[in-house]
């Protein structure tokens, strides 16, 4: 990593920590800080799900290139 990018991601990570400062010293704050703890709790459930669905999908695609390649050998037979 280049000082260019190092100095962003510090700045960055600088930000990200006044503004957990400040969000964490009001009511309102320490809300947002518990709601994104608590959706980062569900993400890999979240995660889960989703990487089913694809692998479902990734199945039935399979499934379609298969029954193509079978498709196509039997009419290459034919000819």
């Amino acid at each position: 990593m280049n000082n260019k990018n190092l100095s962003l991601a510090m700045l960055g990570l600088g930000g990200l920590g006044v503004l957990g400062v400040l969000a964490a010293g009001t009511d309102r704050g320490r809300g947002i800080i518990r709601s994104l703890i608590d959706a980062f709790s569900e993400a890999p459930d979240r995660i889960q799900g989703w990487n089913e669905a694809a692998q479902n999908e990734l199945e039935n695609i399979q499934s379609a290139i298969n029954d193509l390649a079978d498709a196509l050998g039997s009419a290459h037979v034919i000819e």
